[in-house]
């Protein structure tokens, strides 16, 4: 049987006067992963996102999931992904993140208005973890491995 997990991602409530993901004018919306600490896993944020973000100081995120190669990672060891233990193959993430009103241009265009909101799903197709290496993933998965976020801290 299929199991769903629900995943909150994003820059949240917590993140709120660093970060933000807007809903624009049109309809359509921007993810904004949270930002971290120059020590912890991260990336640079993208040029697109950087006009939601507040200060310019902030640089670096864990862009996780990573829409563009339908994969995800977590520490499962962290209390809040406990439930993420028991994901097999053929269960579904169900992503949900807090989004914005935004008006335009930069950081001054957010209304106060927000809401949750579905963001995306993933069905899983593979599980790798701690103490795998990328050769150990399958190979079709492989290139989409190395370009998770989460790949450095456990290859």
């Amino acid at each position: 049987m299929t199991s769903i997990y629900l995943v909150n991602v994003g820059a949240n409530t917590k993140h709120q006067g660093k970060a933000r993901s807007p809903i624009l004018e049109d309809g359509r919306w921007h993810f904004v992963s949270f930002p971290t600490a120059p020590d912890e896993p991260s990336q640079p944020y993208p040029e697109t996102i950087r006009p939601y973000l507040r200060s310019k100081d902030i640089n670096t995120t864990h862009a996780d999931p990573c829409w563009d190669d339908h994969t995800y990672g977590d520490d499962c060891a962290n209390p809040r992904a406990t439930a993420l233990r028991t994901v097999k193959q053929g269960d579904m993430l169900l992503f949900w993140g807090l989004l914005w009103r935004h008006r335009g241009g930069d950081w001054h265009g957010f209304t106060g208005e927000r809401g949750w909101y579905l963001l995306g799903v993933l069905r899983v197709q593979e599980i790798a973890g701690p103490g795998q290496s990328v050769q150990q993933v399958s190979q079709p998965n492989q290139e989409r491995v190395r370009r998770s976020p989460f790949h450095r801290e456990w290859q």
